[in-house]
């Protein structure tokens, strides 16, 4: 078994570590809660993942995720809490995606 190596995340890795991390999310007592409000309760692994995915590449552009692999096997990662992004960075990385599952009323 290879040495554990830690480093900056790529551009080209935030799909395989938002799943990865949406994976880590899923029963995650504050997401959990927003299970009720989307369009189709079924449809929370999807916005998990959707959520994940749109932070690890707004986190990976500013420099603020780090990642822990070894032997090429993605098994950590660390997204650096950051007070700088504005909403254009969330719309401008997929953050539209979010409005697709989410729902603004409750359904009956």
């Amino acid at each position: 078994m290879g040495d554990m190596i830690y480093r900056e995340a790529r551009l080209e890795e935030y799909e395989k570590i938002g799943k990865l991390l949406a994976n880590s999310f899923l029963d995650y007592p504050f997401l959990t809660i927003i299970r009720d409000d989307l369009k189709k309760p079924d449809s929370y692994p999807a916005f998990v993942e959707t959520l994940q995915i749109l932070l690890t590449r707004v986190y990976i552009k500013k420099g603020n995720c780090l990642v822990a692999e070894q032997d090429g096997e993605l098994l950590a990662v660390a997204l650096l809490q950051q007070n700088d992004f504005c909403i254009l960075s969330y719309l401008r990385n997929g953050g539209t995606n979010i409005f697709s599952l989410h729902s603004t009323t409750k359904s009956p």
